[in-house]
């Protein structure tokens, strides 16, 4: 994903843990569709 983010020109506004405790949660299934969009929304410069 940030790969992706870089590519486009931005940036995501996080910390380490941050960006590890998003792919986790988003990866097990903790989140839905519609949070992981928020996090980006916020985080992504």
């Amino acid at each position: 994903m940030e790969a992706l983010i870089d590519a486009g020109g931005q940036t995501i506004d996080a910390t380490e843990e941050e960006k590890y405790e998003m792919v986790i949660s988003a990866s097990t299934g903790t989140i839905r569709f519609d949070e992981i969009k928020q996090w980006l929304i916020e985080h992504v410069k």
